[in-house]
């Protein structure tokens, strides 16, 4: 019989007990052994034997000198390292199985069928888990800009002092079938007079971290931005989540250059940004552009050097008897290195320097010497980045508010962060133009994340993409943003992309103007700004006119992005016995997907469950006369018609280009026996393709 799909999320658990398991067989294979176990047949009702590997926990603790047990845990003492009430749940949590899926909502998206872009709105929890499969270390960059837990501030309402079955229960905050959260309870007001202050926030950002680690790449960073409420416990959940060793900078921002006088103690103008490698040795900080006024301010040639300007540096280090000598100025003063230092050069190597003009000894020939360093020869005129990033270079939060009023949505979201800090920290993490890389942000806000993203690949060209996760946190009554007509920061967000692609498409030669559900590409007459509505026509159809993308790197710029919305699996929960089914439920039980369900719906859950990205092409197919999806070109092919015969294999066989999966649905098959013909049938006409049913 071919596999299931069953609508559950990876159990992170089982996974990373299996590569644990597969270290000790390699290592210590006396330590594995055979363990029986009971498991219910899903099909039958039969209860089965089976027979499974396990660690031998008593042994390998033998082997290593340490006492070892399953039982133990829970009951030694907890070593060196930051601890909190709730920290073991939280963990517990980022593995936890759910039954969610991701809907798409093409209505809701621009250039649905061609974008890499994708925006998830729902508890981002739940979408990190939904993701772990389709993007595990394939993310370059992530930025997060939390909660800060102030004490007047929301954040999710993770309360991971309960077990999961008290969780499920708590009025109203769960979806007993499905275990999703329900929207208008998945967050709640932290109030800084709370018993749990910092154990809820720090158990709230703990779990989702975990899940964010893994979705790096080997050579991807994570930027946090946080203040001094939390900075102190974020630092010791990132030294543990992703080593102390892969810790790159704190950088302090300065947020606000003119700071209120009203403060108690100290005005602050600053806040922070945490910076995490995921594997330190791999990568390779970006390099930032020198600009005129460091220049200027840091550069200049007192003594006509015809190598250019220049800026000047010690020339000790730590100590070498060897590098230990005395060095005569021009003017004939003597200089020794300073106490417990030496030269940095040998001796030869100092005079060869002097020779080449390289050492400085000051306006008068008297000075400490003092190497030369040219601004020719910098690593393409960069500098190694600052972790003081003041308001000049990367804007202050009222250019955030700013860029919003640009696009005709001032005062709707309060205090986004600025564009150009963003287009800083994507420079830091050194994203490549042209490779599509992939840049994460969790909690996205009023989506600034997105409009760094597709202002810096209409400055060059590239095809960086993002993906954007956010609860639709309802708006306030009497707000700004309500009264602008917004219910919620999904729909801030969401339009202010809308927006920004509108006005890059018009102030750019880009001819490829989005829409939603399809492209249509304009004549260089036609006003690019005048054509896209602000109620997008997901039924456009597309039109094919000449690309020229090859005399212009920004005509096929991506200006759009998928939506997808957290929700219950599409598939009906199997809960009851046979026995314990009407007739009626037999029908819909064989059926096993829900009513309101389209075949979009399964289609994408479907993709998920295979681990494939979600911003792949697609288009709908006919074999053998039944209709199916064809996604990324052959990489899935699903059918969710009824009564599919033995042609559809005999088809599917004949075809030059096979697909490497197939999943059909239970409607399929007339009869069980027909699912049974048919999958023998697979197994002999096509058997290197996967076969899966919903």
């Amino acid at each position: 019989m071919p596999e299931k799909i069953t609508g559950k999320t990876e159990d992170r658990a089982k996974l990373n007990f299996e590569q644990l398991l597969e270290f000790v067989a390699e290592k210590f294979p006396s330590c594995v052994i055979e363990k029986q176990t009971e498991e219910k047949n899903e099909d039958t009702g039969a209860t089965e034997i089976r027979y499974e590997r396990a660690i031998n926990w008593q042994a390998l603790g033998n082997l290593v000198g340490t006492e070892l047990s399953e039982e133990q845990g829970s009951a030694r003492r907890e070593l060196f390292g930051f601890a909190w009430s709730g920290k073991n749940e939280a963990a517990r949590e980022a593995n936890r199985v759910i039954d969610m899926t991701l809907r798409p909502c093409p209505a809701e998206s621009l250039d649905w069928d061609n974008t890499g872009n994708l925006y998830i709105e729902g508890d981002n929890l739940q979408a990190l888990k939904m993701l772990q499969g389709s993007y595990l270390g394939k993310v370059k960059m992530i930025y997060i800009d939390p909660p800060y837990n102030t004490g007047n501030e929301f954040v999710y309402n993770d309360d991971f002092r309960q077990n999961q079955e008290d969780y499920a229960q708590e009025a109203g905050e769960i979806d007993e079938v499905s275990g999703a959260r329900l929207v208008s309870k998945a967050f709640t007001l932290n109030a800084n007079t709370s018993p749990r202050y910092h154990s809820k926030w720090c158990s709230m950002m703990y779990s989702r971290l975990l899940l964010a680690r893994d979705l790096l790449r080997c050579d991807g960073v994570i930027f946090i931005s946080i203040d001094d409420h939390e900075q102190h416990h974020l630092r010791d959940i990132c030294d543990e989540i992703f080593g102390e060793r892969n810790f790159v900078a704190q950088f302090v921002w300065q947020r606000n250059p003119s700071p209120k006088n009203d403060n108690k103690y100290v005005a602050v103008s600053h806040e922070y940004i945490l910076m995490y490698a995921r594997a330190i040795e791999l990568f390779d900080i970006g390099r930032l552009p020198f600009s005129e006024e460091g220049k200027e301010r840091d550069y200049s040639n007192p003594d006509n050097d015809p190598r250019g300007i220049w800026t000047s540096g010690p020339i000790t280090s730590s100590y070498n008897e060897e590098y230990n000598y005395p060095i005569t100025t021009p003017s004939g003063k003597v200089y020794y290195p300073t106490e417990g230092t030496s030269w940095r050069y040998p001796k030869d190597g100092f005079a060869e320097l002097v020779a080449d003009n390289r050492i400085y000894f000051g306006k008068n020939g008297s000075s400490r010497p003092r190497i030369k360093r040219f601004f020719s020869e910098l690593l393409n005129n960069t500098t190694v980045p600052r972790s003081l990033l003041l308001w000049q270079e990367v804007g202050k939060t009222q250019d955030g508010s700013g860029a919003l009023k640009k696009v005709e949505m001032g005062g709707v979201f309060i205090s986004p962060k600025p564009v150009r800090l963003l287009r800083h920290l994507l420079t830091l993490a050194n994203l490549a133009s042209q490779s599509g890389d992939i840049v994460l942000d969790f909690f996205s806000g009023s989506a600034t994340t997105a409009e760094a993203v597709m202002r810096a690949n209409a400055e060059d060209g590239g095809n960086r993409r993002f993906i954007l996760v956010q609860l639709p946190e309802e708006c306030k009554e009497n707000t700004p943003a309500s009264q602008a007509g917004y219910r919620n920061i999904c729909e801030i967000g969401k339009e202010r992309i809308r927006r920004v692609a509108r006005a890059i498409a018009s102030q750019t030669d880009c001819t490829k103007i989005v829409h939603g559900g399809g492209t249509r590409v304009l004549d260089k007459s036609e006003n690019a700004l005048s054509l896209i509505p602000s109620d997008f026509d997901a039924g456009l159809d597309q039109q094919n006119k000449p690309d020229s993308s090859a005399s212009n790197p920004t005509s096929n710029l991506d200006l759009g992005f998928r939506v997808f919305k957290v929700d219950s699996s599409n598939f009906l929960p199997n809960r009851l016995s046979v026995d314990e089914y009407s007739q009626d439920g037999l029908i819909q039980a064989e059926l096993n997907i829900k009513e309101e369900r389209e075949p979009l719906d399964l289609l994408f859950e479907c993709v998920l469950s295979w681990h494939l990205p979600l911003n792949c092409p697609f288009k709908v197919v006919t074999i053998a006369g039944h209709k199916a999806f064809d996604y990324n070109f052959g990489d899935l092919l699903a059918c969710f018609e009824d009564n599919v015969g033995e042609d559809f294999v005999l088809t599917l066989s004949k075809l030059e280009d096979k697909p490497l999966r197939v999943v059909m649905a239970d409607s399929c098959f007339s009869t069980s026996a027909s699912k049974i013909n048919l999958s023998e049938l697979f197994k002999m006409l096509l058997p290197e393709v996967e076969l899966r049913v919903i």
